[in-house]
């Protein structure tokens, strides 16, 4: 049997409770009061490994920084015209 998001959520809240990255099957079945099988637990772990992996972190997107909205000559326009007027 798959684990439904809410059973998700709540392993999620006891990892920040007890503090682990991966908690045990003993600490699974625990939490989510039913046993899992072999299989499910190995694809809980495999998932969460996945959400962790240094590839997920580089992967990313990258935030790209914005072109600004005016050019340059403006900007050398709007200095002169300062300039002059003081």
């Amino acid at each position: 049997m798959v684990l439904t998001k809410d059973e998700k959520r709540v392993l999620d809240d006891a990892k920040n409770i007890f503090d682990k990255q991966v908690l045990s099957i003993e600490q699974v079945n625990y939490m989510l009061g039913r046993k899992l099988t072999d299989e499910d637990y190995r694809t809980y772990i495999n998932s969460e490994n996945r959400k962790n992996s240094p590839k997920q972190v580089i992967k990313q997107p990258k935030e790209i920084a914005k072109k600004p909205s005016f050019s340059f000559s403006e900007i050398a326009k709007h200095a002169a015209k300062k300039l002059r007027e003081n």
